[in-house]
């Protein structure tokens, strides 16, 4: 009987160990960001940079495409959001990759926020669509620079730990950056947040503070306003400032009632008085007692009343005149009122064309002089009306009384012309439209 052979032991190569020039773009971590100029100019300038790797894909008129590998001083997630909100590009998160372990603290993909991956496709509708599926895209990953348990880091990477942040970027876009169709598609920078919110703060409505904001804009661009109004980041549209004076709303008054509408209230009567530079405003708390009510008890004997140990609290302003206030108030207006009747005597008596218009004001007086309330009414209205108001306000039931004849008459005009079109000639003959052809032979 043959006996069976004894097994080949199973040995497995190991694959050999790569070197660092093999594993990575390059060996050292020298800053060396000023050897590359295009790219210093679009990379934000606080931050330091290692470039591994630069490649100039194609220079358009627009922009200049191309593709880079940077290493980064950052440490925090923080730090790396803050980075992506400041690159000349709005990008969009793509996707998100857990973190591995020990090795990977951070690790997302953007692209560009030209790319919406809408569920259907824009083509042909005639709508104007912000998607163009640009292919630009970047990479971040942040790597932990110590281990787990606080050790120095062990990694044979020659950027570890002074540039713990990877950012692969392929800056290739198939639409135009600095142009108005584009920028009109950016993200509502901080800047013009805190200035739209000092501006709610001051009393304005979203469209007067867009207003505002664009004043500025014109006095510090001069004749270059047209391209930074169209800059979403610099001047937001008006939805958007509806939407951040609704969220200011709510974050200040939270509550309809209660003591978060008294906090919120008295939040806003300090910043009035502030900004007045004086107590003009003041809010106090008042107890004030329920109205008791006897119930109905068919009981005669008891006739005893609730006792009143609930109160409640109301919230009371009071507005406090300045002294300064009350003595221009008390001032009397007779004297004044001479010396403006002076001045115009002057006046209509140096200029003879306005004798007629004196003669009517003399009438007028005369009129109302007896009736204290007339005389107060006109004396309100006296100058808020110009003469060309008051013909315009005059002649608006004229005209729509004209507006309306003109109308009818155009209406009955089109029924006669409707009637003649369907009626038939009193003549028809062989060259007659309505008359019948020739029979022939």
């Amino acid at each position: 009987m043959r006996m069976a052979e004894p097994a080949k032991a199973c040995t497995r190569k190991l694959k050999p160990r790569l070197s660092n020039k093999e594993r990575f773009h390059c060996v050292t971590a020298d800053i060396n960001i000023s050897q590359y100029p295009a790219l210093k100019d679009w990379l934000p300038s606080h931050h330091e940079y290692h470039i591994c790797d630069y490649k100039a894909i194609r220079q358009t008129q627009d922009h200049l495409d191309f593709a880079t590998t940077i290493r980064m001083s950052l440490s925090t997630i923080e730090e790396i959001q803050q980075f992506v909100k400041d690159l000349p590009i709005t990008w969009r998160i793509d996707r998100t990759r857990p973190p591995k372990g020990q090795r990977v603290l951070f690790k997302v993909d953007y692209r560009c926020h030209h790319n919406t991956k809408p569920r259907k496709s824009a083509e042909g509708s005639g709508r104007r669509t912000k998607n163009t599926n640009c292919p630009a895209k970047m990479a971040v990953t942040l790597q932990r620079p110590q281990a787990s348990s606080g050790r120095q880091c062990r990694s044979t990477d020659p950027h570890m730990p002074t540039l713990p942040t990877i950012v692969h970027i392929t800056n290739e876009h198939n639409h135009n950056i600095h142009v108005g169709d584009a920028l009109r598609y950016k993200d509502v920078g901080e800047e013009a947040k805190q200035k739209l919110k000092k501006l709610f703060e001051a009393g304005h409505s979203p469209s007067t503070a867009l207003d505002v904001l664009k004043y500025d804009l014109q006095l510090e661009h001069g004749d270059k306003y047209p391209n930074a109004s169209a800059d979403r980041s610099i001047c937001p549209d008006l939805q958007f400032c509806y939407r951040l004076y609704h969220q200011v709303s709510k974050q200040d008054f939270t509550t309809c009632e209660g003591a978060g509408m008294a906090e919120a209230l008295e939040r806003q009567i300090d910043m009035y008085n502030n900004q007045c530079g004086d107590q003009c405003t003041k809010l106090t708390t008042v107890s004030v007692s329920p109205p008791s009510t006897i119930p109905p008890n068919p009981d005669p004997v008891d006739t005893s009343q609730p006792e009143e140990d609930d109160s409640t609290q109301t919230c009371v302003m009071e507005q406090e005149v300045t002294k300064a206030a009350e003595g221009a108030e008390a001032a009397n207006p007779v004297d004044k009122l001479k010396s403006s009747l002076a001045g115009l005597c002057e006046l209509v008596e140096k200029d003879s064309s306005l004798w007629p218009a004196a003669h009517d004001l003399i009438k007028g007086i005369e009129k109302v002089q007896h009736s204290p309330a007339k005389l107060a009414s006109a004396m309100h209205a006296f100058g808020c009306y110009s003469c060309m108001t008051l013909m315009t306000k005059r002649a608006k039931p004229l005209r729509r009384r004209t507006q309306t004849s003109s109308v009818a008459r155009q209406k009955a005009k089109l029924g006669r012309h409707r009637l003649a079109a369907g009626r038939a000639g009193k003549t028809s003959g062989p060259d007659h439209e309505n008359g019948q052809p020739e029979d022939r032979q």
